[in-house]
């Protein structure tokens, strides 16, 4: 029995080992993480968006502190311009996800298995985890190194 999931990258900030406990899942798993490159066009609508709520984030939260603004406020906004700056020196914002396929001997094992690779997902930076539900055999060969990519959820 077999099960594909697209593993995507914590959302928040997390130590650089945090996919150790992910690969060390016992059985037998295959794993293949995927860069694909971010289109200039939608490159730029997310960092502005990004920008915008930060922005506007900092003014409601320095509201309630009286206007006071404070250092993690100064280093989310030093983040932002320096994306900004990558980009304009010519550097891609990749989209960055990992292909996982599970493999067991019985329905329940796997079952346990996936159950387990979503709990450790969690717990190592709240990396998110999508099945691909009706699509495992398009997984199975996405996990392949064969150049191809997942299809964006329709959630």
């Amino acid at each position: 029995y077999h099960r594909a999931f697209v593993l995507g990258w914590p959302k928040t900030a997390v130590r650089q080992e945090w996919m150790w406990r992910l690969m060390s899942l016992p059985g037998p798993n295959l794993v293949t993480a995927v860069f694909e490159a971010v289109p200039p066009s939608r490159a730029d609508r997310d960092r502005e968006a990004r920008a915008n709520r930060q922005r506007a984030n900092n003014l409601i939260v320095a509201a309630r502190r009286g206007g006071a603004v404070r250092v993690a406020d100064h280093g989310r906004e030093s983040s932002l311009r320096a994306d900004e700056a990558a980009v304009a020196q010519g550097h891609e914002e990749l989209d960055v996800y990992a292909v996982v396929v599970i493999t067991a001997r019985t329905e329940a094992a796997l079952n346990a298995r996936c159950a387990e690779l979503r709990n450790v997902a969690r717990e190592s930076g709240k990396a998110s985890v999508r099945e691909l539900r009706g699509a495992h055999d398009v997984g199975w060969r996405l996990a392949l190194p064969l150049g191809d990519r997942v299809a964006d959820a329709m959630e």
